[in-house]
């Protein structure tokens, strides 16, 4: 169809074609992701590691666990503090000198990053205090380090994916009492951080663009040029959190289409590119294409 008879009798579309033409950087449609890939470090007890790639924006997750034990000064029995948390998150974004003067709020939106992923820790794993819970006395602590090494958009989600792919794989061993009153690690006892087998989360960040169309998975310049962005993480079971920023408030169909887009994506694609990484934990990479 000519494309002065499409701007004449289909405005909105003649719309969409021009901005996916001039705004799509990599000439994706609005709604394809960029592809997913997954690389693990060998699995061992008490430590995890993982690099995901949304498209060039890359992410290590590493997480380390430790021992903390609360020294007893009095001999009466009481309820075990700890003295730290139980996950502690560290998020670090390399960017480049142009990207800091692009976004000097990088400092506070990193510290908003760490409070939604302990969020999300809290929702995929609501035990998980209780499984890092060894003794009366003694826990585990799980120091969780994000790096995001190449940024070009979308490393929000890249950081929240590649912190839940961790967490699946990482285990923490057991621990036993001496008859001296002496914590002793048992590696051969081995404990799931995650024991739901059925966990299943991804991140779908959309940018909206003249309060019409949603980019998936924009890239770093694509944020730019939009008006906010919505982060929707979304669970097998349709439950979801979602987070909002921008200079204007997103419209509801906006925001409902979203849900529609993420769902569908996490039911065709996520769940079964999950169910491959857990049947093949020995593989050290994985890619999942979005259709």
């Amino acid at each position: 169809m000519d494309a002065d008879v499409v701007r004449a009798l289909l405005p909105e579309e003649y719309l969409r074609r021009f901005l996916e033409n001039e705004v799509r950087e990599d000439e994706r449609r609005f709604g394809e992701h960029r592809k997913v890939k997954v690389y693990f470090d060998p699995p061992t007890v008490g430590r995890s590691a993982v690099i995901v790639s949304f498209g060039q924006t890359n992410v290590v997750c590493t997480i380390r666990a430790s021992l903390v034990i609360e020294k007893v000064i009095v001999t009466a029995p009481r309820e075990f503090r700890d003295p730290g948390e139980h996950i502690k998150i560290t998020y670090e974004d390399i960017l480049t000198e142009q990207k800091e003067r692009d976004r000097p709020d990088q400092r506070k939106a990193a510290a908003s990053l760490c409070l939604l992923l302990k969020d999300i820790v809290a929702s995929i794993a609501p035990d998980l205090q209780r499984t890092l819970a060894v003794h009366e006395r003694a826990r585990w602590r799980l120091d969780v380090a994000l790096n995001v090494t190449h940024n070009d958009g979308n490393e929000k989600g890249a950081a929240i994916f590649a912190l839940f792919l961790a967490l699946l794989r990482m285990s923490v061993a057991g621990v036993s009492l001496s008859k001296e009153g002496e914590f002793v690690v048992e590696k051969e006892q081995v404990v799931k951080v995650i024991p739901d087998e059925q966990a299943a989360i991804f991140p779908f960040l959309f940018s909206v663009v003249q309060d019409k169309f949603m980019l998936t998975d924009p890239s770093y310049g694509e944020t730019l040029q939009s008006t906010g962005t919505i982060l929707l993480v979304i669970d097998r079971n349709g439950r979801f959190i979602i987070q909002q920023s921008g200079q204007k408030s997103v419209p509801l169909a906006l925001l409902k289409e979203c849900h529609l887009q993420a769902g569908h994506k996490m039911t065709s694609n996520v769940i079964s590119f999950l169910a491959e990484v857990r049947a093949n934990l020995k593989q050290q990479s994985f890619t999942l294409e979005f259709a």
